[in-house]
């Protein structure tokens, strides 16, 4: 089974760059490749150990959710 491997950077209090992570991700979704996500989403939320949620991490916990994504990353 293949793994893919995406690398990111999330523009703050913009979310820039986030549709080019939903880009990455579809190749590998047809592979069915396992799908590793390494970054800096610049976004604040529980899902990943913070205490408050902002407008960025309200768009990840969205993408993560819609995507079936699991979240290892605890702070």
């Amino acid at each position: 089974r293949q793994i893919g491997l995406i690398s990111f950077y999330i523009q703050p209090s913009t979310a820039d760059g986030l549709d080019d992570v939903v880009e990455a991700l579809r190749p590998l979704r047809k592979k069915r490749a396992c799908i590793l996500l390494l970054g800096d989403c610049n976004g604040h939320s529980p899902i990943w150990s913070q205490e408050n949620t902002n407008q960025v991490g309200k768009q990840w916990e969205d993408f993560i959710l819609n995507q079936k994504l699991i979240v290892i990353n605890e702070s």
